[in-house]
């Protein structure tokens, strides 16, 4: 048994992942990355591939610390700005204006 529901993005739907969450946060995170690399390890003249101090040790470290970051300062903000509604389990519940679902 199959359980499937394919549905077609639509070009808003693309544009949000492709765009705003794709290459907004590639592309500064990219940047972000190598003015870090280059300030850390501008004296090396060789910076390997593999190894104890190599692209790929900071690419893993990076792809944990940064989310972690992330979490730790926006949680925080978030719950600030969300006050009580927040505590409260309040949730805000996105209409869509075109039906997906068929009964």
């Amino acid at each position: 048994m199959e359980l499937s529901n394919k549905q077609e993005l639509s070009n808003k739907h693309r544009r949000f992942l492709l765009l705003d969450q794709g290459a907004f946060g590639i592309i500064p995170n990219l940047i972000i990355n190598i003015l870090i690399t280059w300030v850390l390890k501008r004296s090396e003249s060789v910076i390997p591939i593999w190894g104890p101090k190599s692209i790929c040790v900071d690419l893993i470290t990076s792809a944990f610390v940064l989310p972690m970051l992330v979490c730790i300062i926006v949680i925080p903000q978030y719950v600030a700005t969300a006050g009580e509604r927040f505590r409260e389990g309040f949730t805000v519940v996105l209409k869509s204006t075109e039906n997906h679902y068929n009964a």
